[in-house]
């Protein structure tokens, strides 16, 4: 199986609005009809990459591992949290832009911070490499695929499973996957209108585990935890 650790928005219209932009409701576990953002006509091939993972803001990357793993993952998540001395991670100077690694994926993207760089590396190391394998790595097992991450990614992947962690860590809630064409800049502008009033500011208090059987399942939230003590 495989498992994750996100930030996911509380109900409520944020998380309403970016749940149906991806297209799928994570805490209902179910997927999303609705096809328009107000008067932006959301199309199928927006939401490939998104329909099966929900709104969230990614602490650690998916990993595989094995079912039995999953409370030594509970229990190392819960140590973790218990070091922190703070409770709350304020995130500001959001925007809607695309991905700087991947100009197709049109992101809510939050300037990092101290606070949630420490949550994010000390989960990283202690609980994402808890996994055996990852996308990943798997994309390391041919050459013409190496060739494509530097030598210190490629460190990073084997002994951590990800190369977008640490220094390359960059705080986003996925809206669209993959968007392409003429209309890019018009799509970010029309998504900017509607998530502004969201941009200015993003509270984490809570983290949640997530997991899945297999790359073709949807995500489903296994535990929630709050930060701090």
């Amino acid at each position: 199986m495989q498992f994750a650790l996100y930030f996911i928005p509380d109900r409520g219209r944020f998380y309403d609005l970016g749940s149906i932009s991806v297209g799928y409701d994570i805490r209902n576990d179910k997927a999303i009809s609705v096809k328009k953002m107000g008067d932006v006509p959301i199309s199928d091939g927006w939401q490939i990459k998104t329909k099966l993972y929900g709104f969230h803001l990614t602490i650690t990357d998916l990993v595989t591992v094995s079912e039995e793993k999953i409370s030594e993952v509970v229990s190392c998540v819960v140590r973790i949290l218990k070091t922190l001395d703070f409770n709350s991670i304020e995130l500001e100077g959001g925007k809607i832009d695309f991905m700087p690694n991947d100009r197709k994926v049109l992101s809510l993207i939050y300037k990092n911070n101290q606070n949630l760089l420490i949550l994010h590396t000390r989960l990283v190391s202690y609980v994402q490499s808890i996994g055996k394998s990852s996308l990943y790595l798997e994309k390391l097992s041919g050459d013409k695929s190496i060739i494509k991450f530097s030598v210190l990614d490629i460190a990073k992947i084997r002994l951590f499973l990800s190369p977008y962690i640490f220094d390359k860590f960059l705080p986003h809630m996925t809206l669209l996957n993959p968007v392409s064409g003429k209309s890019k800049k018009i799509i970010a502008n029309n998504f900017y209108k509607t998530f502004c009033t969201f941009c200015c500011q993003l509270d984490i208090q809570k983290i949640s585990l997530v997991v899945r059987k297999d790359e073709n399942s949807p995500l489903r939230i296994y535990r929630e935890f709050r930060i701090g003590n």
